[in-house]
């Protein structure tokens, strides 16, 4: 299961490469099973085989964020000029250092019409916000949702007091797990406030 699933994240088919999840479900986890791929990479074996995997490819965080960083800071003005008189691209040779890194696609196409012909260039950036995310979620400049449970795993228990008016001074209390909890009520256990009596 390791070997198969360290083969199909470093070497396998383009849809499932350097994706843990799709990787374990091609090495024979189920198919409905979404935390296989986090559980086989944290296991010591397969850390072992992919870092020195890395290391054989000189593959490091430095060098990640780098190439990441590349991508994030991509300016359209370092590759193309525009006014009036329309649209040039530069010459690779004129590009900023590294800024080459950031291009995903240039492409030269003659289109025939019925009187003419013309040649349409394509050129296409790497997703930029998609490499700022990766940027920031590395940094942990936002907060993304944190999810509270109670014990293993379970609801968090709460109680909810409603405060009956005088001069019953009674207190009804409703059990739930949907809120955080209370303190208790009665004479030891009132949160301080003298004027809460007893729980009849």
């Amino acid at each position: 299961m390791e070997c198969r699933f360290v083969h199909a994240y470093l070497a396998g088919p383009p849809s499932i490469r350097g994706n843990a999840v799709a990787s374990a479900h091609w090495a024979g986890r189920s198919a409905k099973d979404n935390a296989a791929g986090s559980v086989l990479t944290s296991r010591p074996r397969v850390q072992a085989a992919l870092s020195q995997y890395f290391v054989k490819l000189n593959v490091t965080t430095e060098r990640v964020l780098a190439e990441t960083a590349k991508l994030a800071f991509s300016d359209m003005r370092d590759y193309v000029a525009w006014g009036p008189g329309g649209v040039t691209l530069k010459a690779s040779e004129e590009l900023p250092e590294g800024a080459a890194a950031a291009v995903a696609e240039v492409s030269e196409h003659e289109v025939n019409g019925e009187k003419s012909s013309s040649r349409q260039i394509r050129f296409k950036l790497h997703d930029k916000v998609a490499a700022l995310t990766n940027l920031s979620k590395y940094l942990k400049l936002f907060v993304e949702r944190v999810e509270h449970t109670g014990k293993d795993g379970g609801p968090i228990d709460a109680r909810v007091v409603f405060y009956l008016p005088e001069p019953t001074r009674r207190v009804a209390v409703l059990e739930t797990s949907a809120s955080r909890a209370l303190p208790p009520v009665g004479p030891e256990g009132n949160g301080g406030d003298p004027n809460l009596g007893e729980q009849e």
